[in-house]
């Protein structure tokens, strides 16, 4: 139980108090989304198959998450205190988490960078305890910070940072955490050469695309090698790819994932391409991604 409470004390949850030219109703409008959805996730996963117990558990929790996001902004040290108590029981844990990755969504501009640090440990801490959050808030959050890393360098590396992390979790979370540790190299393994349709105005063509399988994969272009071009896309199932933020070793129209996921990382601020390939990534759940 004191473990949990320092997880508590050490990751608090966003203020509400609005600032810069944003919305204080939009904030707020967005922020009751996210509560009620963390609500119910967190309901279902501790009362799964029983209807009343999980209804039951969401009302409760949402009213909780609710007053702790809003009046706990007015009352100073209540939020502390509130979600000290809320992690302190069966569930409370991944109910904070929820809500403190919901709060970046809907942060106000002065709010933000707290908001991306805290997520950015949380999903750190939450992949390291194999700790199932709802997958939708996880790439929610991953989306805002890929707009806050575009918009200038001040939140830029705080961002990406929180960022990789969206994209490192939620990829290990599609696969329930089965991420394997001892796989080859894919420099040093062969892929499947398949048939790709190209298809254009006046003619379809056939075209060969690799697909690496059960393999490592770096994205990052080392300074003794050269970028590998692969025109008609590349594939990879069941692999690890990492990436630290750098000019990319591939240049493809297209890269396509099966159960497979990422090691986000970051080591410095993130290339132009880099963002584009995590955006991507997050708008398809880490299937696809382009360049």
């Amino acid at each position: 139980m004191s473990r949990r409470r320092g997880h508590a004390r050490k990751h608090a949850v966003p203020k509400s108090k609005s600032s810069g030219g944003e919305p204080k109703s939009r904030s707020y409008l967005d922020r009751i989304g996210a509560v009620i959805l963390a609500g119910v996730t967190v309901a279902k996963r501790q009362f799964a198959g029983h209807r009343r117990a999980t209804l039951a558990v969401a009302v409760c929790a949402i009213v909780v998450l609710l007053v702790f996001q809003f009046l706990g902004s007015y009352v100073e040290s209540m939020e502390a205190r509130g979600w000290r108590l809320v992690a302190s029981v069966p569930g409370g844990t991944a109910l904070f988490w929820s809500a403190a990755i919901a709060a970046v969504t809907s942060s106000t501009e002065g709010e933000l960078p707290h908001s991306l640090e805290s997520a950015r440990a949380i999903l750190d801490s939450a992949r390291n305890r194999k700790a199932a959050l709802n997958l939708t808030l996880v790439v929610e959050a991953g989306m805002r910070a890929i707009e806050a890393a575009e918009r200038g360098p001040d939140l830029r590396i705080a961002a990406w940072n929180a960022a990789s992390a969206a994209i490192s979790y939620g990829s290990a979370l599609g696969v329930d955490f089965n991420v394997p540790s001892d796989l080859r190299d894919c420099s040093l393994t062969s892929p499947q050469w398949v048939l790709a349709k190209g298809i254009t105005d006046t003619e379809t063509t056939l075209l060969l695309k690799p697909i690496y399988s059960s393999c490592r994969l770096s994205l990052d272009l080392t300074l003794s090698k050269k970028a590998t071009v692969y025109e008609n896309g590349f594939s990879c199932k069941h692999c690890i790819v990492a990436y630290m933020g750098g000019p990319l070793a591939i240049i493809t129209p297209k890269l396509t994932f099966e159960s497979s996921t990422f090691d986000f990382s970051p080591t410095s601020q993130p290339s132009d391409e880099g963002l584009r390939l995590a955006k991507t990534l997050l708008k398809s759940k880490f299937l696809e991604a382009e360049e």
